[in-house]
């Protein structure tokens, strides 16, 4: 009985191997690409420091090394924006969460408009509950709102 069952699950195993791995391109690599928190963290002072601080000039400069210095063709081809883009209130007109206009002048639209002429994907990050880690607001009050 111990054979039999070792024969069948050693089948069983072989036979799921094959049915698992889909040669359809996915996944052959981590998602790789550019991370706002890791390389500016949460600096926000584009007065003091113009070259590092988060705002759609810098996100789109970093956008551009990414193709000129070959990257994206390596596959490094995600550009996510972490917290603190956000302003630190909501739209007066249509309570959604809105970028900080200050800094991304031109809305996030236009932003992930340029990175996709460029072939690049745009990720951004957003606090579901009432705040995100370094404070600004989070969706969890108009969830439905800020989804649409």
């Amino acid at each position: 009985m111990f054979t039999l069952l070792t024969i069948v699950s050693g089948v069983v195993i072989l036979t799921l191997n094959s049915v698992m791995c889909l040669d359809n391109g996915l996944a052959r690599t981590p998602p790789m690409g550019w991370n706002s928190w890791l390389a500016i963290d949460c600096q926000v002072d584009c007065v003091n420091y113009p070259n590092n601080c988060l705002n759609e000039n810098v996100i789109k400069r970093t956008a551009d090394k990414l193709v000129s210095d070959g990257w994206r063709d390596l596959g490094y081809k995600y550009v996510i924006i972490d917290d603190c883009w956000l302003s630190r209130l909501r739209d007066p007109k249509t309570v959604r969460l809105m970028p900080d206009p200050s800094r991304f002048p031109s809305g996030m639209k236009c932003l992930a408009n340029y990175l996709h002429s460029k072939n690049l994907l745009f990720g951004i990050t957003i606090g579901y509950g009432s705040g995100t880690c370094s404070g600004y607001l989070g969706s969890m009050d108009a969830i439905n709102i800020c989804w649409r």
